[in-house]
């Protein structure tokens, strides 16, 4: 895992921020990073986590060999010189890089886009001997027919409504089950036809006849029940 590089330091000094010279040694790094550590460490009133965070990283950076001779050999680097007069003559000297730039342009003594047009003409051709066409002059064929009309009526609705079949409100199970429990010697098939078709209700008035048809073959299966145990 590799530490802290010197783009962590943000652009600022590591010794500036520890307070030690270029040339100290080790010892003096860790103390000095020691003492500023906590005078602006987060826990006391008016510490930076930020400036914390920058003291370590400067620590970091001066205490490995490889990355403090980096940063050392960038701080020996000269910077840019400033540009001489033979280079400000030389720029002087410079043709300008527009045409704009020009002092034909800027006097009015060069040419213009308006001396010499790109084609000529014979001096009896006019622009203003004929009209400039028009697209107006005749509107588009089209206009003379009316827009069709956005709203359309609804159909009629005269005569007998379309045939529906009927609602069959009442299965043929339940009305089975109702005639089986209403026969003396039939209840009980009556009475187990009722329970299925009360499992599976297939109209709105299936589960009314279904009820039916199970307290009356529920009724006469024990009469019958107590008729063929009493003999």
């Amino acid at each position: 895992m590799t530490g802290p590089s010197l783009r962590d330091l943000d652009g600022h000094d590591p010794y500036a921020l520890l307070g030690v010279p270029s040339t100290a040694t080790r010892a003096e790094i860790v103390a000095a990073h020691r003492k500023q550590v906590q005078l602006v460490h987060p826990d006391r009133p008016g510490g930076s986590e930020y400036e914390t965070k920058l003291l370590h990283v400067a620590k970091d950076v001066l205490l490995d060999p490889r990355r403090r001779a980096e940063y050392d050999a960038s701080r020996a680097q000269p910077a840019d010189p400033p540009p001489s007069a033979w280079d400000e003559e030389e720029s002087a000297a410079d043709p300008p890089e527009t045409l704009w730039d020009s002092e034909e342009v800027v006097s009015g003594a060069g040419p213009t886009a308006w001396d010499d047009p790109p084609y000529r003409e014979p001096p009896t051709a006019s622009h203003w001997d004929e009209p400039a066409p028009s697209h107006w002059d005749e509107p588009p064929p089209y206009w003379d027919q009316p827009p069709p009309p956005r709203w359309q009526p609804p159909p009629p609705r005269w005569g007998p409504p379309p045939w529906q079949p009927p609602d069959r409100s009442v299965s043929a199970l339940s009305i089975v089950a109702l005639v089986c429990a209403v026969l003396c010697w039939c209840a009980p098939l009556g009475l187990i036809l009722g329970l299925k078709a009360l499992g599976k209700p297939r109209g709105p008035n299936d589960r009314a006849v279904a009820l039916i048809a199970v307290g009356i073959g529920a009724v006469v299966t024990f009469f019958l029940v107590l008729t063929l145990l009493s003999r």
